[in-house]
């Protein structure tokens, strides 16, 4: 079995089938990383943990501090050691035959030892994009707007949120 690459326009451009299975697997992967844990990391803990405004909104004394360490944590902690070693699992149980997916250990190993092989490329690319976006985010953003403006970054908005600009 061929194994499926990048977006749902490499997909059918490689002439493969649009897979729902597939596509419901990374929802389900980006509701429970990006949408709970992420959620609850950057917007519940880091604000009391690491603060950047005061409750009266002034900068925090430790605002630049503090930004440099969320943006290391989560460029250099978090994203290699937990959101790209999930993907690969993830990625790996989405592309395996009903045979593979029988043994999950090697299924893993597998996936790990791919994402050790590609380690360096993906965080340089992760890194260059989010490096930069993360600094805006946690020294700029108001704390009600962090979370729009991470998914504005990441993908385009949709008609609803573009009619409703509120912070959420």
């Amino acid at each position: 079995k061929q194994k499926t690459k990048g977006s749902l326009k490499a997909m059918l451009q490689q002439g493969e089938p649009f897979q729902p299975s597939r596509t419901a697997a990374f929802f389900l992967w980006n509701a429970a990383y990006c949408g709970g844990f992420v959620y609850w990391a950057y917007s519940v803990r880091a604000p009391r943990m690491l603060p950047v405004r005061l409750s009266c909104g002034l900068r925090h004394p430790q605002a630049a501090r503090n930004t440099a360490l969320l943006c290391g944590i989560d460029n250099f902690v978090a994203t290699p050691l937990l959101c790209m070693p999930l993907y690969y699992l993830f990625k790996s149980a989405i592309d395996a035959t009903a045979d593979e997916r029988q043994r999950p250990i090697a299924l893993s190993q597998g996936a790990l030892r791919q994402y050790a092989s590609e380690s360096r490329e993906v965080l340089a690319l992760s890194w260059g994009l989010w490096v930069p976006i993360h600094l805006v985010t946690f020294s700029v953003v108001p704390e009600p707007w962090k979370e729009k403006a991470v998914e504005a970054r990441s993908r385009p908005p949709m008609p609803s949120e573009i009619a409703s600009c509120e912070p959420s």
